[in-house]
């Protein structure tokens, strides 16, 4: 008799546990994930909350995303109007095979010959060429285009419902030689007001965890920003690490960043940041 309560309790336990379980928030059942910081809205239609297609600024088809915005004048005029020195600030840095890249990827560059031809003609012409090896994304200074992220609303393995900017899926983009939709090359020149924030600078903030957990918590910076305005962001990371292979592998913060963060968090986000 003790032996069937004994087995009697261990299915009960294993019952409420499976059921405890079924209720967790992760890749296999995102739809407990509702209340999560990542999302948006009341439903879960998505592992990120509401749909986001189509877009309810520029409407369904449209592969420019914000870069609509610059295509209309009073956004240019206005941030040609706010220059007053013209001085010109260089955002890139230099490509080298020490620069921080994500992963194993390099950036391997050769100049074959010196020069690589010549000479040819009456003027004697000599040039250099270039051979170069690498990945162009996540490799030093680099721009994601609106096909880079996406996020499985259905199987994972279904390319159908592997759904990115607008609503566009795997399967709509799919090409071998370059994507058939969402393009970098469907993006519109970019002219507008840059507006700085120098996290690094404003509070002293000593590691890249700690920057992420006061941007995370700091969506008053949005005051003030319009939508056509470019926000940049400088976050210290050139300077303290400067050594190859630093590059982040993960996106957000996470319960081991906050605990790492914990000891300055109160400094790095306080009252008198309301004020700026």
């Amino acid at each position: 008799m003790m032996r069937f309560k004994q087995c009697a309790a261990l299915v009960i336990a294993s019952l409420v546990g499976g059921a405890a379980l079924a209720q967790d928030c992760s890749d296999k059942n995102w739809k407990a994930c509702k209340g999560k910081p990542w999302v948006i809205g009341n439903s879960m239609d998505t592992p990120l909350g509401d749909k986001w297609w189509p877009n309810k600024l520029w409407g369904a088809g449209d592969e420019a995303g914000s870069t609509n915005w610059y295509k209309k004048p009073e956004v240019v005029q206005r941030a040609l109007s706010e220059a007053k020195t013209g001085k010109v600030y260089r955002l890139g840095r230099p490509y080298t095979s020490t620069m921080p890249t994500f992963g194993d990827r390099k950036f391997v560059l050769r100049i074959p010959g010196g020069p690589t031809g010549g000479p040819f003609g009456a003027n004697v012409l000599v040039y250099n060429d270039e051979f170069l090896a690498t990945e162009i994304g996540q490799v030093g200074t680099q721009f994601d285009g609106l096909a880079h992220i996406g996020v499985a609303v259905g199987s994972t393995a279904d390319k159908a419902e592997m759904r990115f900017y607008n609503g566009f899926t795997q399967a709509e983009m799919d090409g071998s030689t370059g994507l058939k939709k969402l393009g970098i090359e469907k993006l519109h020149p970019i002219n507008a007001r840059g507006i700085l924030i120098d996290v690094a600078g404003l509070k002293g903030v000593e590691d890249h965890v700690a920057a992420r957990v006061f941007l995370r918590d700091a969506n008053r910076i949005r005051a003030g920003v319009d939508h056509p305005d470019i926000g940049t962001l400088r976050l210290g990371l050139q300077e303290r690490r400067p050594v190859r292979r630093r590059h982040a592998h993960r996106v957000g913060v996470g319960a081991q960043d906050e605990a790492r963060a914990r000891g300055q968090r109160n400094r790095v986000v306080d009252a008198s940041d309301r004020q700026h």
